[in-house]
Formats: structure tokens, sequence, C-alpha cells
């Protein structure tokens, strides 16, 4: 452990040297039992998903000195783990989703276990329902709504491998091993429809951040994806990575990218159409999880365990959740198709700053408006396509945080 500890130092200062400004700098990390895959935090504890060995329970009281104070068996191999309010969630190889009350962190107590059927490889909890990436049989729904007696509500399958799933609003996003992206909606849980997909060798993770989709493929590095038709996605940038993209976070507009032996990837998207690496760290080992926490970046690491990270020059506050504005409306935009002039209408319930974007459907800005701040009430936006050529807009506004965007087609 103390040559580990030296190599990642070194990382540490060399980063430093290149990067004046802005760096990342080893806090402490712990040499875990097993395989470490993922980890969850809620309050001063971490939860360890451990190959091949029990759920692991840390200290993270001093995040310098990580200490192990117990485990716990959820009854096969684990290879993911969600912390949501008093619960705890497991996916596990051949065992499928476990739930577990964390009403006294530090001693979990075993609720219920469903079996997903596969090989569950992670789990997205909303509401009463766990969506789970459970290998070869696609997405499994899972009712939670009794811990205890986790129940089957559907699932969707198809020839391929399940890596990971992201929701946003009305749609499931699937990271999937053998194709690449595929978009299920999820309007009614119990009746699952794919909308949309977009191909890709290896995709081994997916997150989700206002209209874009983060995808790290095995193969073929990391790509943004516009989300603004989630029944067509389509590519606005690429990054060409060492072989070994699996796993993925965001803050803001930075993609945090696990690499294997490559180790830690920080990529900056703040113009979506070219994202480009900004920092990264090696910990000598093979990272394959990634976790967000307090500014900190929590790392799974085969070799090392956990290896936990200062990256507050990269992150916003994560652990928050985006703002959502109720009482936000954006309308369709009228008419549409148009010629030259379309309006929109939209109606926000306090005084908020409002900004007014147009993009290309390959992601590039065609103009910024802001606004201003604008009290309650309904507003109205007009748009004079003048000088452009007839084809696709995005239309975006942001209200205090919130987005919306709409498509619109231009006819000349």
């Amino acid at each position: 452990m103390h040559i580990r500890k030296l190599c990642l130092v070194t990382v540490v200062l060399f980063l430093v040297r290149v990067y004046p400004l802005f760096g990342i700098e080893l806090i402490g990390y712990i040499d875990t039992p097993g395989e470490a895959r993922d980890v969850a935090c809620t309050g001063d504890y971490a939860y360890v998903a451990s190959a091949y060995s029990h759920l692991v329970i840390l200290s993270i009281s001093d995040p310098a000195n990580p200490t192990e104070i117990g485990s716990i068996n959820p009854g096969a191999s684990t290879k993911g783990v969600t912390v949501l309010g008093d619960y705890l969630y497991t996916s596990n190889w051949i065992g499928g989703l476990s739930v577990m009350s964390i009403s006294d962190p530090a001693n979990p107590q075993f609720m219920g276990t469903y079996d997903t059927g596969d090989d569950a490889q992670s789990a997205v909890i909303r509401g009463n329902y766990a969506y789970v990436a459970d290998g070869s049989d696609g997405m499994v729904v899972v009712s939670i709504e009794d811990p205890a007696n986790p129940s089957l509500v559907s699932n969707y399958a198809y020839d391929g491998d399940t890596r990971e799933v992201a929701l946003s609003g009305e749609y499931a996003y699937l990271a999937q091993g053998s194709y690449g992206l595929r978009v299920v909606s999820i309007a009614d849980p119990a009746d699952l429809t794919e909308v949309g997909s977009f191909e890709t060798s290896r995709g081994e993770a997916i997150a989700v951040s206002g209209d874009y989709a983060l995808m790290p493929s095995r193969e073929n590095g990391f790509y943004i994806l516009s989300l603004a038709d989630p029944t067509t996605p389509e590519e606005l940038g690429h990054v060409m990575l060492s072989n070994n993209a699996v796993d993925v976070a965001v803050s803001g507009t930075n993609a945090f990218v696990a690499a294997r032996e490559n180790g830690l990837y920080i990529i900056s998207f703040a113009d979506p159409t070219n994202p480009v690496v900004v920092d990264s760290f090696n910990t000598d080992g093979t990272t394959i999880g990634v976790y967000l926490y307090n500014d900190m970046v929590f790392l799974s690491d085969y070799t090392n365990g956990v290896v936990i990270l200062d990256a507050s020059d990269y992150t916003n506050t994560p652990e928050q959740e985006p703002p959502v504005l109720t009482g936000w409306e954006l309308s369709p935009a009228y008419p549409n198709p148009f010629n030259a002039t379309t309006r929109l209408s939209y109606t926000i319930p306090t005084a908020t700053e409002i900004m007014f974007d147009v993009y290309n459907t390959n992601g590039r800005l065609i103009s910024r408006n802001v606004q201003g701040v604008q009290t309650a009430g309904r507003h109205e936006l007009v748009w004079h396509a003048t000088g452009l050529a007839s084809g696709t807009y995005l239309l975006r506004v942001n209200a205090g945080g919130f987005t919306q965007t709409r498509r619109v087609v231009l006819m000349k």
C-alpha cells in the first residue's frame, strides 16, 4: 500500500505543475476486500459494492482516513449500489436487486430481494420503482413500494447487454454493451416501449444532463449526444480515449470518466460539439466506477479499493438535485414549420432571469439572447430567423437554471 500511495501522490504533484490554477488532489484511500466496483454515500458513510465479497461500510467523517466499520452480505456478489433516503439498493450478480434499511446508517438491515433473472449491473430509483440494468434481460422495472417484498412490474428485453440506465422525464436511456444507446418510454412503467436509439459499439454507461446524453464506450471513447428530440439522439461531439472508458458522472459541464488502467479523465463539454479533456488522474490500478459527493470524487478501483479525490475545482455541489421551477411551462413554437418568424410562449411562477438560445442540429450556438429578469406570469418570445438557411433549429429557454427546448423547422 505504501507503493500505491507514493504513485498517487506523484501523479497529483504532476497535475499541479501542469494545471497551476486547477487540479485534482488526493484526499485518502482504503484498500477494501474483494474488487471495488461501485460506491454510494450518505452523511458520513460510504457503501462499497465489492465483487466476490460483502457490501463494505466505510466511515468517511474524515475523508483523509476512511475506515471500514462493517459489512453485510446481500446474498450474492455485488456490482452496483444506490442510496436514496433511508434505503440502500444493491444490484447483484445473479442475485438481482436487494433492498436494505439504512435508518441506522452504520448497521444496514436486510429488507427484501427480487431476482431479476440475469446479471443485475446497476439500478436507478424513482418513486416506487427501481429501474434495473439487468444484462441480457435488458431493463427490469421492480416495484419497491413494499421494500420487504419487491415485485416485478415489467421488463424490456432485447439482444444485448444492458450496463446502466439513466432517467430523464418520461424516458429511460439504456447503455447497451453490444449496441450503444436505446431510448425507452417509461410514461407507463408497466408498458415499456422503445422509441429511439443511437448505435455505437460497447456502450458501458450513461448519464443525462439537460438535453445531453454522456456515454462512455469501451471501444470508441466518449460521446456527447443531443436529446433535444429523445426519439432521435444525435451525436454532437466525441473524444477518442484509450479503449477503457467504462463509467461516467456529471457536474455542471464537466464529465468525470472512469477509464480502467488509465484512471480518471475529466472532460469539459461546455461546448458540446468540442469536448476537451481538461484533467486526469491515474490511480495506478484499474478504475471502473466514479461517484461524486460533496465536491469529492470517489473512485472504485479493482486494485486500490476506494480512492477519494478533491475535485472541487471541477464540481458544482453534485449531491443537490438540479433546480426545478414548479409552475414553469414552455408551449410549443407557433407557427411550426415557419417562414422567417415564430413565437414561443412560456409561464414562470416567480420573477426569474430568462435566457434564450438558438442552436443548429449539430449543437452549434447560433445566437444567445439575455432577456433579463422577468416578472411572474405569461410571456412571449419572437424569433426572427433573419439570414439563416432553411432547416431544423433548436430553441432553448433557460429560466433560472431550468431549461426546456423546442425543435422548429425553418422553410423559405
